[in-house]
């Protein structure tokens, strides 16, 4: 296939954008459009290649992975090995084991299956995954195990491979948009929800064919309009796309078409000519793929230590382009001049030995230099965290996630809020499993998201959908008992920054008076009526959130003191404060005047967790009670939180 300087230069308005979302997410938000463009030129170029090869009879499976694995194999092994090394000397046992399961996922191109089976809301800060970029080598290295048969199996009749094209770029298309509302992470991180953004490129090629064949119209002035419209889509989409968008749903057909007709046009039109084709942009496509594998793990480990001021995220990436030339120039052009078969296996080899050592960190047989008892302890609550509990079935209903724990009599107990009433599902599902008489229990929450209707948590935010027609929903088809109420009532309900009450169009904070009245309104509301819809109401009250010694918690900040003298950290840090002042008044107050007037039942946790004035911090001398400054690590919840046992027992 002759090799365009164009396709280079939309390689590098590709990777500009990703590494500018991800450095400056503010300025391009919808930066990450370009890796679908990437998809789009992997599809054309592939099919370009097999096809061209199979027509003349020298196509080989085995020489095009070798090839693949001359391509994609060497900056890869190099990034993750230092990218393993960095995180050795600078990350926490939790966070390194995390780290080595990122790098065994991407050295065997699963890393878009493992980051969406970690998604949720206590997964790790996307920030905070120096690997996280791999998913879409994942998506595409899968892609390209499936490609090459089909091309092979339907190549010789170019009406079937079209047929072909056609029922693959549909299915996947169709799936990818039935499923984008309930399934965001499966269809942004699984391939067969992608598959139509290659089919987009792999159709130019046949096209390109009946153009060449003079059986398509070929008008120079169309292939200018198409070039010029292209790049507008795709800077549409970096400029005005952002992460609230429900991606990659029919959002995505803007970067994909326009990429698609920014290949069509050719060379010669003026858009490609003018600006892709540019020595610069040439020159910055062919360094495309190891600058997508360097910039993001610097930019991570920058967030790591909490040091990503912009001028050092500049900084980070000037150094991304040195080692991506270095990289190119060094290991990448070398490489490639070597036979495929021959250089193959060297290469298979260093990438299973860099997956190996992925494999000994998450097994922790490698351990990071951070890596002391006294910290171990606090990096085991803070993830201690059992959220959906391994016994739930789920379900889906309207916009929420549901999760059941079946009882042994018939009925259900309704648990409705946030991450706060979700912390304690390990005690609900290990009394149901005790063989006492429980109805079913049937969480249908979300994390992070208040249950208070009209309340969300930032303007025209569709990630906290409005829960409540789907509760009155619920309540009426199914047999619900009871329902529990828990949120982060204090300081969810004062917190500016935050929160905003949604009414006529108009979002305002909470920290104006009137929306904080019309938010505890609205709950007072809410609650009646569930109350006349015969409903036994439950609301219970905030664990303590506001108390000295959480500091003992936030390992974070001493990051940078612990990596330049491990040793003298630990004579400033104390992880067994054993006591802490619980001071939540305002809003228990509010809540507890809500439950008055609507006549639902109140369930204080701070007597059982506290004294007369304070509250153990720690259990079993040195296990600890909370995984963070709001909730309970799962193993306490589940063996002492008894106060939540009668929301789920059957009357007696």
């Amino acid at each position: 296939m002759k090799y365009r300087a164009d396709i280079d230069g939309l390689r590098a308005v590709a990777v500009l954008g990703v590494v500018a979302f991800h450095a400056f997410p503010a300025l391009v938000t919808g930066g990450f459009a370009g890796v679908d463009v990437f998809f789009v030129i992997s599809g054309f170029l592939i099919t370009g290649i097999i096809l061209d090869q199979r027509d003349r009879g020298i196509f080989s499976i085995r020489e095009f992975y070798a090839r693949r694995v001359r391509r994609i194999f060497p900056a890869l092994a190099v990034v993750l090995a230092a990218t393993f090394g960095i995180g050795w000397a600078i990350l926490f046992n939790d966070e390194f084991n995390l780290l080595s399961r990122q790098i065994a996922a991407g050295a065997g191109f699963a890393a878009n299956i493992l980051f969406w089976r970690e998604a949720g809301y206590f997964d790790q800060s996307a920030a905070l995954k120096p690997l996280l970029h791999l998913w879409s080598l994942g998506v595409e290295e899968q892609f390209y195990l499936a490609w090459p048969f089909l091309l092979m199996a339907f190549g010789a009749s170019r009406k079937r491979l079209a047929w072909m094209f056609a029922i693959v770029f549909v299915a996947s298309m169709a799936v990818n948009l039935h499923y984008v509302h309930h399934y965001r992470e499966a269809v942004f991180y699984l391939p067969q929800f992608r598959f139509w953004e290659f089919i987009a490129g792999a159709a130019i090629v046949l096209v390109d064919e009946q153009r060449l064949a003079g059986r398509w119209p070929d008008r120079p002035v169309v292939r200018h309009f198409l070039s010029v419209a292209g790049l507008l889509m795709l800077a549409f989409a970096m400029f005005h796309f952002d992460s609230h968008l429900r991606y990659p749903g029919r959002w995505a057909a803007v970067p994909v078409l326009g990429a698609a007709m920014m290949i069509y046009a050719g060379p010669a039109s003026w858009g490609n000519r003018m600006a892709l084709s540019h020595p610069l942009m040439a020159g910055i496509g062919l360094i495309s793929y190891p600058l997508y594998l360097w910039h993001w793990p610097l930019i991570s480990f920058l967030h790591v230590l909490k040091v990503a001021n912009p001028w050092i995220l500049g900084a980070s990436l000037e150094i991304s382009l040195l080692l991506a030339w270095l990289t190119y120039t060094l290991l990448e052009r070398p490489v490639r001049s070597q036979p495929a078969a021959r250089i193959a296996l060297a290469l298979c080899a260093a990438c299973f030995i860099v997956f190996l050592a992925g494999v000994a960190g998450f097994m922790n047989l490698a351990k990071p230099r951070l890596n002391f008892p006294e910290l171990n302890n606090v990096i085991t609550a803070r993830n201690d965290w059992a959220y959906p509990p391994p016994h739930a079935a789920k379900a889906d209903f309207d916009e929420a996630d549901v999760y059941r724990l079946k009882g042994s009599i018939p009925g259900e107990v309704l648990y409705i809020g946030d991450s706060n009433i979700e912390q304690f599902a390990p005690r609900i599902d290990s009394v149901i499993r005790s063989g006492r008489p429980t109805y079913s229990a049937v969480f249908l929450t979300k994390g992070g998201c208040h249950p208070i209707p009209n309340v969300t948590k930032e303007p025209k935010d569709d990630v906290c959908p409005d829960l409540e027609p789907a509760i009155l929903d619920y309540i009426g088809s199914h047999p619900v008992r009871r329902i529990i109420i828990g949120g982060r009532w204090n300081p969810g309900l004062f917190s500016p920054e935050v929160y905003y009450h949604f009414s006529k169009g108009d979002y305002m904070p909470l920290s104006d008076p009137r929306a904080r009245k019309a938010a505890v309104e609205s709950f007072r509301t809410f609650t009646a009526t569930l109350r006349k819809h015969g409903m036994d109401v439950r609301i219970v009250q905030n664990i303590p959130s506001n108390f000295n010694g959480l500091e003992t918690l936030d390992t974070d900040g001493a990051r940078l003191t612990f990596l330049h003298d491990p040793r003298r950290a630990f004579a400033a840090f104390n992880p067994r404060i054993a006591r802490a002042i619980a001071v939540d008044d305002a809003g228990r107050r509010i809540i507890a005047d809500v439950a008055t007037t609507t006549g639902a039942q109140l369930i204080d946790p701070i007597p059982h967790l506290c004294g007369d004035e304070s509250c153990p911090l720690l259990y079993e001398s040195n296990k600890y009670v909370y995984k963070d400054e709001g909730h309970l690590t799962a193993d306490y919840a589940a063996r002492y939180a008894g106060f939540i046992d009668d929301t789920v027992l059957a009357p007696r």
